[in-house]
Protein backbone atom coordinates (compact mmCIF):
# COMPACT_ATOMS: atom_id res chain seq x y z
CA UNK A 1 0.00 0.00 0.00
CA UNK A 2 1.09 3.50 -0.67
CA UNK A 3 0.66 6.99 0.59
CA UNK A 4 -2.47 7.53 -1.49
CA UNK A 5 -4.11 4.67 0.42
CA UNK A 6 -3.49 6.60 3.62
CA UNK A 7 -5.01 9.73 2.12
CA UNK A 8 -8.08 7.89 0.82
CA UNK A 9 -8.54 6.14 4.19
CA UNK A 10 -8.42 9.42 6.07
CA UNK A 11 -10.91 11.03 3.68
CA UNK A 12 -13.27 8.04 3.90
CA UNK A 13 -13.15 8.09 7.70
CA UNK A 14 -13.71 11.84 7.90
CA UNK A 15 -16.64 11.71 5.46
CA UNK A 16 -18.20 8.89 7.53
CA UNK A 17 -17.84 10.93 10.72
CA UNK A 18 -19.26 13.98 8.95
CA UNK A 19 -22.34 12.01 7.91
CA UNK A 20 -22.80 10.70 11.45
CA UNK A 21 -22.89 14.32 12.62
CA UNK A 22 -25.17 15.53 9.78
CA UNK A 23 -27.80 12.78 9.93
CA UNK A 24 -29.70 14.19 12.94
CA UNK A 25 -29.77 17.62 11.32
CA UNK A 26 -31.28 16.45 8.06
CA UNK A 27 -33.68 13.61 8.95
CA UNK A 28 -36.66 13.67 11.23
CA UNK A 29 -37.78 11.13 13.75
CA UNK A 30 -41.15 9.56 14.08
CA UNK A 31 -42.79 7.57 16.81
CA UNK A 32 -42.87 3.81 16.21
CA UNK A 33 -46.20 2.13 15.64
CA UNK A 34 -47.66 0.29 18.56
CA UNK A 35 -47.13 -3.45 18.60
CA UNK A 36 -43.98 -3.42 16.49
CA UNK A 37 -41.03 -5.30 17.94
CA UNK A 38 -38.41 -3.33 16.05
CA UNK A 39 -38.45 0.44 15.90
CA UNK A 40 -37.06 1.71 12.60
CA UNK A 41 -36.85 5.41 12.01
CA UNK A 42 -35.82 7.30 8.87
CA UNK A 43 -32.35 7.64 10.41
CA UNK A 44 -31.67 3.90 10.69
CA UNK A 45 -30.31 3.19 7.19
CA UNK A 46 -28.17 6.35 6.94
CA UNK A 47 -26.70 5.64 10.38
CA UNK A 48 -25.89 2.06 9.42
CA UNK A 49 -24.21 3.20 6.20
CA UNK A 50 -22.25 5.94 7.97
CA UNK A 51 -21.00 3.57 10.68
CA UNK A 52 -19.98 0.97 8.10
CA UNK A 53 -18.19 3.60 6.01
CA UNK A 54 -16.37 4.95 9.07
CA UNK A 55 -15.39 1.44 10.20
CA UNK A 56 -14.11 0.57 6.72
CA UNK A 57 -12.11 3.79 6.62
CA UNK A 58 -10.55 3.13 10.02
CA UNK A 59 -9.76 -0.48 9.13
CA UNK A 60 -8.17 0.58 5.85
CA UNK A 61 -6.29 3.35 7.65
CA UNK A 62 -4.73 0.86 10.07
CA UNK A 63 -3.70 -1.48 7.26
CA UNK A 64 -2.33 1.37 5.12
CA UNK A 65 -0.40 2.87 8.05
CA UNK A 66 1.20 -0.48 8.86
CA UNK A 67 2.21 -1.02 5.23
CA UNK A 68 3.50 2.55 4.92
CA UNK A 69 5.63 2.22 8.06
CA UNK A 70 7.08 -1.13 6.93
CA UNK A 71 7.85 0.13 3.42
CA UNK A 72 11.51 0.68 2.49
CA UNK A 73 12.72 4.29 2.85
CA UNK A 74 13.23 4.72 -0.91
CA UNK A 75 9.54 4.26 -1.63
CA UNK A 76 8.56 6.83 1.01
CA UNK A 77 10.42 9.59 -0.87
CA UNK A 78 8.43 9.20 -4.08
CA UNK A 79 5.98 11.97 -4.72
CA UNK A 80 2.62 10.40 -5.49
CA UNK A 81 -0.17 12.55 -6.80
CA UNK A 82 -3.72 11.53 -6.03
CA UNK A 83 -6.03 11.98 -9.00
CA UNK A 84 -9.72 12.59 -8.68
CA UNK A 85 -10.26 9.27 -10.44
CA UNK A 86 -8.47 7.44 -7.63
CA UNK A 87 -10.88 9.00 -5.18
CA UNK A 88 -13.89 7.71 -7.11
CA UNK A 89 -14.79 5.20 -4.40
CA UNK A 90 -14.90 7.93 -1.79
CA UNK A 91 -16.91 10.19 -4.07
CA UNK A 92 -19.40 7.44 -4.94
CA UNK A 93 -19.89 6.53 -1.27
CA UNK A 94 -20.34 10.19 -0.39
CA UNK A 95 -22.98 10.66 -3.08
CA UNK A 96 -24.83 7.54 -1.93
CA UNK A 97 -24.72 8.66 1.71
CA UNK A 98 -25.77 12.21 0.89
CA UNK A 99 -28.68 11.04 -1.24
CA UNK A 100 -29.86 8.65 1.49
CA UNK A 101 -29.72 11.38 4.12
CA UNK A 102 -31.92 13.66 2.06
Amino acid sequence: MERRDLIISVILTLVGILFIVLIPLSTGTRAPREGWLITISPRTLPYMMAYVMTAMGLFNLIIAARAYIKAPPASKEKKIKVDIFELKTVIIMSVIMFSSVL
